[in-house]
């Protein structure tokens, strides 16, 4: 213990000024004074320096000295730990400690929540006294503050109750006007909070200001049920203290996921935050129906638009059209909702019951719709099997009567999904039942829309029944009013809407996939072949017949194929496919193909075209008599294409008869139109014609010869290089008889020709020449 101070005087008995160190006081502050024996230290003290004042001396007090030698002792004493603890140990235990810390205020916020009333006894002991009471004004109503900074920024500051899901429907309304959050601040205490917004807005602010402020003054303000009876307790004294509100937790309305997407999207940018807010409100409209956009997306003979006409990339429509609230968003909102698959959608909650109160359905149709909704398929079935029309009448009751893009989307995945399991469900629509229902209209949008009715719509007409004469009918669909939707004006709006998707898609990845799949069902009918050529599509589908790679690839291959086989039954389309490149691309896809059904269906559709217009030929040029025993040799399950390859290969062995007869070889020699027609490739030509080369003292040879000396033609010069070339392979004296002609000079003069197919054959020639038909089979032809 330090020595007591003691009163100092420069003289004997005069009084003289005293003067306490003022240190002296941080010093006990700051290292914490003592216990009751320093405190009496404290006291003498003042009583010496009391004592040296009336007598006029300075006081000096030795505790301040001695306080200063203990700090620097134990400054000395930490610089030395200092210097012999390691970082990593400090930073170690530190982290420990913070560790320990932190588990520590978990395990108190778990008994605080465990029990939540005695937490707030114990506080609201220590805070209220026991003179309070009550009044009028213990529970505090929700405040709104807007303040504008100026340049379209405002500070927001918002006082309210605590409870759940109220902060969630206050970044809602933020949303809803699409207000930027540049910062946010929140204090929480007693069961109130007030959070701090600055934010941004833009379009007309005045508006959207008063507008704002009033939403957020109805929920701030508002009180839940627990909030009314506990303000009741409180005025009748049944608390001393306010009641407590009830813990905040997050709840399957709330979930904290969507929390924070609605934080997220506050605080980003807008343009980045546009589609976290399309996300956000597609999902709310999933779980509830505000009843004015009920009434205001209902169509009625007050909603016309869209009945002028339509352009080359909208779908077909008779009396109107599926029309959003915002058109200016459709292209967007249309690309979101193509990406949407059938499983997607079918995990919506729709609110039959809300339509039901609004009289958007009736109360028959609930009851059916609650029996099929998501149930199973083994459930489905039986009901659709027992009432199969009724549902079918309940959906188009649905897409006639709500244009809500979420319902349309919720019910065409219905029907897809009915199709999916059993395509002969498509002959529902058309029970005696339904006599009086138009069922083409409602499918005439948001890409899932259109994808969707154009797949279902496709298999409805397919579907339709056949009459005595195995004629398919095309008049009246039904006994619909309206003449729009009669059979042939619904395939010629289909087909061109079709053809104009594969022309200009109007989605990267869902437009031509659906286009095809459509025509593929289709096409088997041959009014909407006759529709089909008109509209200019056969040399649409041309490019996209090439080698798949991927699964999507070849599905959409395989529908492509089965189109042009289809169209090999309709003379119009085959005369337009003769002017194409068709051929070459189907035997490429053979030759590189290995999916079965792929095969299959090309190989049925060259084996249509063999007997129509030029194709023979060009097949025979293309190799594809070799192509197709390769093909024949490979392990096949598929009988049709067993038969098939059969079929093929005789027709071909049939046409390379007819093209390769001497006859017609010297009439294209002897009038020097030579071209690469199939039979000088034919192996089987040459020897059987070998030896009518010898006629008129090799006449022929003579000739090719001369063509040799004397065409200007490239195609002429290479074609008779070449032949020379398959006579000297041929013919057991060919080199001796082409070299009484003088015929190596002559082709050697070639080999400096510019055109490289012309140099390419005289080379094989003079190799044949100087190598004999002994080693001639080895070259390369």
């Amino acid at each position: 213990m330090p020595r007591r101070a003691r009163a100092r005087g420069s003289g004997g008995g005069g009084g003289e000024e005293v003067k306490v160190e003022d240190d002296f006081v941080d010093s006990v502050l700051n290292f914490g004074g003592g216990g009751r024996e320093e405190d009496g230290d404290d006291g003498e003290e003042q009583q010496q320096q009391a004592a040296a004042a009336a007598v006029g001396k300075e006081f000096k007090s030795k505790n301040l000295e001695a306080e200063r030698r203990r700090r620097g002792r134990l400054n000395g004493n930490i610089f030395a730990l200092r210097a012999v603890m390691s970082k990593e140990a400090t930073l170690s235990d530190a982290i420990e400690h913070i560790k320990n810390l932190q588990n520590e205020a978990l395990e108190l916020q778990r008994q605080l929540a465990d029990s939540p009333g005695e937490a707030w006894e114990k506080q609201g002991s220590a805070s209220c006294s026991e003179s309070f009471v009550p009044t009028e004004n213990t529970h505090y109503q929700g405040q709104v503050e807007l303040i504008s900074l100026g340049s379209c920024k405002y500070n927001l500051k918002i006082f309210w109750t605590k409870r759940a899901g109220l902060f969630t429907k206050v970044l809602e309304a933020l949303c809803s006007y699409k207000v930027q959050v540049l910062s946010l601040n929140t204090i929480s205490f007693y069961g109130y909070a007030e959070s701090f917004f600055n934010i941004e807005v833009k379009g007309e602010q005045d508006v959207v200001m008063v507008e704002l402020r009033s939403l957020l003054s109805s929920i701030v303000e508002s009180k839940t049920e627990g909030e009314k009876e506990r303000k009741t307790n409180n005025l009748a004294g049944n608390s001393r203290c306010p009641t407590p509100p009830p813990p905040v937790h997050p709840t399957a309305e709330t979930p904290p996921e969507r929390l924070l997407l609605l934080l997220l999207l506050l605080l980003r940018p807008p343009a980045a935050a546009a589609a976290l807010h399309r996300d956000e409100e597609t999902r709310r409209e999933q779980q509830t129906i505000e009843e004015e956009d009920i009434c205001f997306e209902i169509r009625g003979d007050r909603w016309k638009a869209g009945a002028a006409g339509h352009d080359s990339s909208t779908w077909p429509c008779g009396r109107g059209t599926h029309t959003h609230k915002d058109s200016a968003t459709r292209g967007i909102a249309a690309m979101d909702h193509a990406e949407l698959t059938t499983e997607q959608v079918l995990k919506r909650d729709i609110p039959w019951e809300s339509y039901m109160a609004n009289k958007l359905i009736s109360g028959t149709c609930l009851q059916l719709l609650r029996r099929y909704d998501h149930k199973p398929e083994s459930q489905r079935g039986p009901l659709l099997d027992e009432d199969g029309p009724s549902y079918v009448r309940v959906f188009l009751n649905i897409l006639r009567n709500i244009s809500k893009e979420d319902t349309v989307e919720y019910v065409l995945a219905l029907i897809d999904e009915m199709l999916a399991v059993n395509p002969k469900r498509a002959a529902l629509f058309y029970d005696k039942s339904l006599s009086g229902e138009d069922i083409y209209d409602p499918f005439l949008s948001n890409w899932f829309v259109q994808e969707k009715s154009c797949k279902i719509l496709t298999q409805i007409i397919s579907a339709r029944p056949k009459m005595q004469n195995g004629i398919v009918p095309n008049g009246e669909a039904s006994n619909s009013k309206s003449k729009l939707t009669s059979t042939q004006d619904v395939l010629r709006g289909l087909v061109d809407w079709l053809c104009s998707q594969l022309r200009n898609p109007t989605h990267p990845n869902c437009s031509v996939p659906t286009a095809m799949h459509c025509l593929a069902t289709l096409l088997r009918e041959q009014y909407v072949r006759a529709l089909f050529v008109q509209a200019d599509g056969v040399k649409l589908l041309i490019p996209l017949i090439s080698p798949a790679s991927t699964q999507q690839s070849i599905q959409l291959l395989y529908e492509t194929c089965l189109c042009i086989w289809l169209l090999s039954f309709y003379d119009a389309a085959v005369d337009y496919l003769s002017t194409t490149r068709v051929m070459p691309r189907l035997v490429e896809v053979v030759k590189g193909s290995t999916k079965e059904k792929v095969v299959r269906v090309v190989i049925m559709s060259i084996r249509n075209l063999l007997a129509k217009g030029a194709f023979a030929a060009q097949m025979i040029d293309l190799g594809l008599p070799h192509i197709v025993q390769n093909l024949k040799a490979q392990a096949w399950t598929d009988e049709d294409l067993l038969d098939a390859l059969n079929q093929l290969e005789i027709g071909l062995k049939d046409n390379l008869k007819k093209l390769s007869s001497f006859e017609k070889y010297k009439q294209q020699v002897l009038l020097g139109h030579l071209d690469w027609s199939p039979m000088h490739k034919d192996p089987s030509f040459w020897r059987e014609n070998i030896n009518n080369f010898e006629e008129n003292d090799f006449q022929i040879l003579r000739v090719l010869m001369t063509i040799i000396d004397t065409s200007a033609d490239t195609t002429a010069l290479a074609v008779a290089c070449y032949d020379l070339s398959q006579f000297l392979q041929y013919h057991p004296s060919g080199r001796i008889v082409v070299a009484d002609l003088k015929a190596k000079d002559r082709v050697m003069k070639l080999m400096n020709h510019e055109n490289a197919e012309v140099r390419k054959n005289a080379l094989l020639c003079v190799q044949r020449l100087f190598l004999g038909a002994k080693y001639a089979s080895f070259l390369q032809t």
